[in-house]
């Protein structure tokens, strides 16, 4: 018998979309996140199939109700600390224009126009939608929000449809079976909104499927190698999906268009490269702005070649081998960079903004925490904030 200790993953859009009925655009959505799929070398005789570790949302998204962020960006109940890159426009905003931004909110990364639903409790969830959020109890069978507001949630055919006071629809779809969250929501995820002035958006996602390979014995247990269990394991296999966002189109002809590292998987991988390929093809290299009046882009285009002119954001990230982020750097359509630095425990410790040339464009801030990932204080210019 041929020894085997690698775990073999493939993925495969294709099949994923045969199984969603050949869309696309109902899919989820993973976006940033960043998936740890654990060696096989380290895995324990005593490990079940089900607790294999495939991709999962290293960056949760569910903004907190309550956050109140003050001047320097620190909520001041918390001690979290938030900020956000340059902002790309187009359009007029809040008719019909687009415009995003890549948000951090000291827990993780998120991109600013997505929203989902999560449950936090047993009756209790969290409705979001673009940095707001608005929590909603499950009782007597229907949904009524914790604080008067005048906003409405009800399900109907695996949709969820939330309207604000205001008369805003947002629409979330169910997350799919064998998805355990999407951007953090593990209830449902947006897929279309409604603003009062009729303008829309609609959201497009991309599917990927992984197919991981393992041996077990007949009783269940993960094998180190094919030759365990005195040569009586057998090839087994499971699959996961995940989704990023590949889009989001206005109805008044306006596009954002997402790119990442990588858009095509070979047959099957490794352990050794499986966690680098997938983390790649959810690795978000470039956000643009688009006017569909003027150039033409497919919303489920992974690459749209418009031209360097229309507004974009470009992201390049510097990982350790956990494939955790260590520097990210992000570039406008000028070149001007702002350069974002984290710890080992992924807390954003340093902001620089630099010129074309690498010359500083104001002085760098430095955000320093406690034992408790507390911010302690910030620095920037000589001058210091303590909480």
């Amino acid at each position: 018998m041929t020894q085997s200790n690698k775990t073999r993953v493939s993925i495969c859009t294709e099949t994923l979309k045969q199984a969603l009925g050949g869309t696309m655009k109902n899919a989820a959505a993973a976006g940033l996140a960043l998936l740890f799929l654990s060696a096989p070398g380290a895995l324990a005789q005593s490990l079940t199939p089900d607790q294999l570790q495939l991709p999962s949302d290293e960056f949760p998204a569910v903004p907190d109700i309550d956050r109140q962020v003050g001047a320097q960006g620190v909520d001041v109940v918390s001690g979290v600390f938030s900020t956000q890159s340059p902002t790309i426009a187009i359009g007029a905003p809040g008719a019909g224009g687009l415009s995003y931004s890549l948000l951090y909110d000291g827990v993780g990364m998120r991109h600013s126009v997505t929203g989902g639903i999560a449950q936090t409790g047993s009756s209790s969830f969290v409705v979001s939608f673009m940095g707001s959020a608005e929590e909603f109890s499950f009782v007597g069978g229907a949904y009524a929000p914790a604080e008067p507001s005048g906003s409405t949630l009800t399900y109907a055919s695996g949709l969820y449809t939330y309207q604000t006071g205001d008369g805003s629809i947002v629409e979330f779809r169910t997350v799919p079976s064998g998805i355990g969250a999407v951007y953090g929501y593990d209830v449902a995820y947006v897929e279309r909104f409604v603003a009062p002035n009729g303008q829309e958006l609609s959201y497009t996602y991309t599917p990927g499927l992984t197919r991981i390979e393992y041996y077990q014995t007949p009783g269940g247990e993960l094998c180190i190698t094919d030759e365990g269990d005195g040569g009586n394991c057998q090839l087994a296999d499971q699959f996961e999906a995940f989704f990023r966002l590949q889009s989001v189109s206005s109805n008044q002809g306006y596009l954002l268009q997402f790119e990442y590292e990588l858009d095509t998987f070979a047959a099957s991988y490794d352990d050794a490269t499986a966690r680098l390929a997938v983390d790649q093809w959810l690795q978000l290299n470039k956000v643009q702005a688009i006017n569909l009046t003027e150039v033409w882009c497919a919303p489920t285009a992974n690459q749209c070649a418009v031209g360097a002119d229309w507004p974009h954001l470009e992201f390049d990230w510097v990982q350790n081998a956990q494939l955790t982020p260590e520097e990210l750097t992000i570039r406008d359509a000028l070149d001007n960079e702002t350069v974002w630095t984290f710890d080992v425990q992924g807390q954003l410790t340093e902001i620089d903004w630099l010129t074309p040339s690498g010359v500083s464009r104001q002085a760098s801030k430095t955000i320093n925490y406690d034992a408790e990932g507390r911010v302690s204080s910030i620095s920037q210019g000589g001058l210091s904030w303590t909480t």
